[in-house]
């Protein structure tokens, strides 16, 4: 097993498949089933992949990670597989009422069908399992916030009240206060959080680069990225946020290979990070020295902006921060580093292992 895991990350998926293969069926545990489906998906054989999950539920039957594999077969297809799938869900959540995991889930795959009180009620479920959980927040907020913006503030400022110890709602608060394009408002609600979570890294993270963006104080931005780049050495949103501080700062010797470090990490194409139009930034920042930030340095649209789309919450951004236990990656999106809109998928092309749930971002120290 351990050999085939090294070759699906090495993208060797026929030998990968192989090495599966060639433990007999009776001996397949439900991971073994899970593996083959997920290199099945890679390959474009969702047939093949969704018969490979049905095994890995049969001896698994309680696995967040199956069911939401599961789920994203049913729900492309729609109708009644849709439904059946999220009813093996419910009935999991169900069985084990207490496993984080599994609410998040079930939170996600109301979501993309569309029950949308359904969803909050689950995600709060969540919140109560794990006060820190940003993605739950983020759900809540962007599920409400599609119905005003008031209602996403409301939760939001009831969530401080009642977790004072927990700097998740100020940094979600973060992310919608960017999301309108707020940077003061931004700067003031990752301060706070901050002040409640001194070791919430990527709440340095988003302070960092939102001061980059409003042009003030980058020997203060430069230093919060430093610092969540030492707490998350491996988190290239950070590695970005600090190499687009070095390039406003000048040292573009000092930028470019932390933008290097981004693009052999994150996904090709992903549109999040000064890495992507680096080819202009580097010779621009270079005449400019400490000028204005870069003028075509685009995030994606943060999270709690897309709140106001209620069919947000089924959308997929690019992978983010994650920083959780667990062998799925977590997807999150703000315009630096945070949770994205809760989804029920995962993007198939990503040999490691899948989305959401067994990674979660959660307010705590690096």
């Amino acid at each position: 097993m351990l050999s085939a895991e090294a070759l699906i990350r090495m993208s060797r998926l026929e030998s990968a498949l192989a090495e599966l293969d060639s433990i007999p069926p009776a001996q397949r545990s439900g991971e073994v089933w899970d593996r083959i489906g997920n290199v099945k998906l890679i390959q474009g054989d969702r047939l093949a992949a969704r018969r490979a999950l049905v095994e890995a539920d049969a001896r698994e039957p309680h696995s967040a990670d199956i069911l939401e594999a599961l789920f994203e077969l049913d729900a492309a297809t729609g109708g009644l597989a849709r439904a059946q799938a999220l009813d093996r869900i419910a009935k999991a959540s169900a069985m084990r009422p207490d496993e984080l995991a599994l609410a998040l889930l079930h939170g996600r795959a109301l979501a993309a069908s569309g029950r949308f009180d359904e969803a909050i009620a689950r995600f709060e479920r969540a919140i109560e399992l794990d006060a820190n959980l940003i993605d739950a927040y983020v759900a809540v907020a962007s599920l409400l916030g599609a119905r005003g913006e008031q209602y996403a503030l409301q939760f939001l400022e009831q969530a401080r009240k009642e977790r004072p110890e927990s700097g998740a709602p100020d940094f979600v608060l973060g992310i919608l206060r960017e999301g309108r394009e707020d940077l003061s408002g931004a700067v003031e609600a990752y301060e706070r959080a901050l002040a409640r979570e001194p070791g919430l890294s990527i709440a340095k993270n988003n302070l960092a680069w939102s001061l980059t963006q409003s042009g003030k104080d980058l020997d203060r931005a430069l230093a919060l990225a430093q610092e969540a780049r030492r707490e998350l050495p491996l988190s290239p949103e950070i590695a970005d946020t600090l190499g687009y501080a070095y390039l406003l700062s000048g040292d573009v010797g000092a930028a470019l290979p932390l933008f290097l470090e981004c693009l052999g990490r994150m996904q090709p194409g992903n549109p999040d990070l000064v890495i992507s139009e680096l080819h202009g930034g580097v010779r621009r920042a270079g005449r400019a020295g400490r000028g204005a930030p870069h003028p075509t340095a685009h995030r994606v649209e943060p999270a709690a902006s897309a709140a106001r789309r209620a069919g947000a919450v089924v959308a997929r951004p690019p992978a983010r921060c994650s920083r959780s236990s667990g062998r799925r990656a977590n997807a999150a999106s703000s315009r630096r580093c945070g949770p994205g809109i809760p989804a029920a998928g995962r993007s198939p092309s990503r040999a490691g292992g899948r989305a959401l749930p067994g990674r979660s971002t959660r307010a705590s120290g690096g």
